[in-house]
């Protein structure tokens, strides 16, 4: 998600023209901003007042689905750059962040996930609460200057659709119920889906178009993503912080995507394969099957590892089988 960490990148010494032999991977949801004003996504959900502190904001209240065929009818975006980046520039810093987490000639990027939830609270040992498996459908296309008046030219904004299958935690498979070990409710889960849309600024920023209240970047203003060398890999790192107070904090999500320096470099070189860690922290209320109220005070944790793609046949099995043959149409 959106990068806090806007000072300082370190990027390896390592002589240009490199190659390496190892194809590693990357991916994630890059972050978070938009203009609300700016922008009129009227289809999808909307966002509670920032200055309202009775809003509550409940992830569970997403917008599941496009209604204006966004993902298939816009613009693809392909960037006037792709490779052979300046990591020390913010513009092709930019630019070789969209690689690592998505792509950058327009083609549809799948991310698919495997995941577990634990909760506890300050006087409630901790128990894990269920599995998943999600399926990310991203895109980048160019921005209607209708739809986003008066952002900088290379602006593009990032379409994606999110869903997710609850499963056991001990068997990994669907379940018709799964017990809370915390509170003994039996929770009939449900299946999570919701759309969203990022607009990437190109001197570095990002905009959460549905949730400004995570982030709102200045989209004239520089910011340099975090990326450091690892060896011959390079790790990006970055974190989704939900910033206005209220009964859903603390709520964010912290992410790595690792990729091959080279690889990415490499102009030639358009669809990198991928894989992250995703972590993230929430009220276990915004799954409302889990028996929770706002004022309850169990916090919820997930861990994610993903893998990112670009057809359906690099899908992994288990997603086709528990979300593809169920919702044919995410993708």
């Amino acid at each position: 998600m959106a990068e806090t960490d806007q000072t300082q990148m370190l990027i390896d010494t390592e002589a240009p023209g490199t190659n390496l032999s190892r194809r590693t991977l990357l991916a994630g949801i890059g972050g978070a901003v938009s203009l609300a004003a700016a922008c009129s996504t009227q289809a999808i959900g909307q966002v509670a007042e920032a200055e309202d502190e009775e809003e509550v904001f409940n992830s569970w209240e997403r917008t599941k689905s496009y209604t204006n065929n966004e993902m298939d009818s816009g613009t693809p975006w392909v960037a006037p750059k792709l490779g052979n980046f300046d990591l020390t520039d913010p513009y092709d810093a930019n630019l070789a962040r969209i690689k690592i987490m998505n792509n950058l000639i327009g083609e549809r990027s799948y991310c698919a996930m495997i995941l577990r939830s634990n909760i506890g609270g300050e006087t409630n040992p901790g128990a894990v609460l269920y599995g998943g498996f999600a399926l990310f459908s991203w895109q980048m296309q160019a921005i209607d200057p209708e739809e986003f008046p008066g952002l900088p030219e290379g602006t593009a904004i990032q379409r994606a659709q999110y869903t997710c299958v609850y499963v056991d935690p001990q068997t990994m498979e669907p379940a018709e119920q799964v017990l809370n070990p915390l509170n003994g409710k039996m929770m009939r889960m449900e299946d999570y889906m919701f759309v969203e849309q990022f607009l990437w600024f190109p001197m570095g920023g990002v905009g959460f178009v549905e949730e400004p209240e995570m982030m709102n970047d200045d989209p004239n203003t520089p910011k340099m993503p975090h990326v450091r060398a690892w060896g011959e890999e390079v790790v990006l790192t970055g974190d989704g912080i939900y910033r206005n107070p209220g009964t859903h904090q603390p709520r964010f999500t912290s992410a790595m995507w690792r990729s091959g320096k080279g690889h990415i470099m490499d102009p030639d070189r358009h669809l990198e394969s991928a894989i992250y860690p995703h972590g993230s922290a929430s009220k276990a209320y915004e799954k409302p099957w889990t028996g929770y109220t706002p004022d309850d005070e169990i916090i919820m944790t997930t861990l994610a590892s993903g893998m990112k793609c670009h057809t359906v046949d690099d899908i992994p099995d288990t997603h086709k089988r528990l979300i593809l043959e169920k919702y044919p149409d995410r993708i």
